[in-house]
């Protein structure tokens, strides 16, 4: 059960794990789950945070989970809603994929994307990407002005989602350019970027 009831937290760091943080509110200190990936950007004890929560309760007990961005609180909670994904394990998810990253791997439909997160196989990725087509519309640029052809091409080649939004952001995606010569382009962009 989603609810709204915390929505924002804003205090100072009192204790910072691999995944959560206690955070100092006005006399009292809420411990928050939180992506480790967003652990390095927390900086240390002490400092100012704000963070967009979700608070879920669930068989009695109730944990709040919080985010730098809101489009990360937004991606947790459509995961959540997935049957077989829990929020520890949608955390875990957010942990490795950011929203952009896992929404580019959905709609590239890239099961090895999420089969390096603890916890998720074949089957499930397959069921992630089959329940999150068309949900995980940020505002990002995401493939939707790609063509699919050009970006399978170049995941057959062995190139992650991550290389593929660097290789194909500024090449001419234009009808009258034909797929090798996109292709051409998409890996000289990725030998650009390597030096």
């Amino acid at each position: 059960m989603v609810t709204s009831l915390i929505s924002m937290i804003r205090g100072n760091i009192e204790n910072i794990g691999d995944e959560w943080l206690d955070l100092a509110v006005g006399g009292l200190v809420f411990r928050v789950a939180i992506p480790s990936s967003n652990i390095s950007q927390l900086a240390q004890k002490g400092n100012k945070v704000e963070l967009f929560t979700s608070l879920q309760i669930r068989e009695g007990s109730m944990s709040l989970f919080g985010f730098l961005t809101e489009d990360e609180r937004r991606t947790f909670e459509i995961l959540i809603n997935i049957n077989g994904i829990g929020p520890k394990m949608a955390l875990n998810l957010l942990s490795i994929l950011s929203p952009d990253s896992l929404s580019s791997a959905v709609n590239l439909g890239d099961i090895d994307a999420f089969t390096v997160v603890p916890g998720v196989g074949k089957k499930m990725a397959s069921r992630i990407i089959l329940e999150l087509k068309g949900k995980l519309d940020l505002s990002n640029e995401i493939y939707d002005y790609q063509s699919d052809e050009l970006a399978n091409a170049l995941i057959s080649l062995g190139y992650t989602t991550t290389e593929i939004r660097k290789a194909i952001l500024n090449i001419d995606n234009s009808d009258t350019i034909t797929l090798e010569d996109k292709i051409r382009s998409a890996l000289n962009n990725l030998s650009s970027t390597d030096n």
